[in-house]
């Protein structure tokens, strides 16, 4: 992430003075061009996540990674749980 917190910042880092004069220099260019798709390939896949809404288990993971759930939050989630489970038979 940059310094800024705006989210990724992606580069293709080709390099200017790509040719194709010899077959030494197609073969360092179509390497350089397979790396770019690469870089394309994770920014697609990024933002397809960061579009993607989260699942419960994705969200109970986070939490667990990231502390303990306040007991209030856990007595709220039983109140849901019980409700659902009256609502649905």
């Amino acid at each position: 992430m940059p310094a800024d917190g705006l989210g990724q910042i992606y580069g293709l880092g080709l390099p200017s003075d790509l040719n194709l004069d010899d077959p030494q220099a197609i073969l360092h260019a179509a390497a350089e061009v397979a790396a770019a798709q690469g870089v394309i390939r994770k920014a697609y896949k990024d933002l397809v996540a960061a579009a993607s809404p989260k699942t419960p288990e994705q969200v109970a993971a986070t939490a667990a990674a990231t502390g303990k759930v306040p007991q209030y939050l856990i007595n709220q989630i039983a109140n849901y749980q019980a409700a659902l489970q009256r609502l649905g038979g």
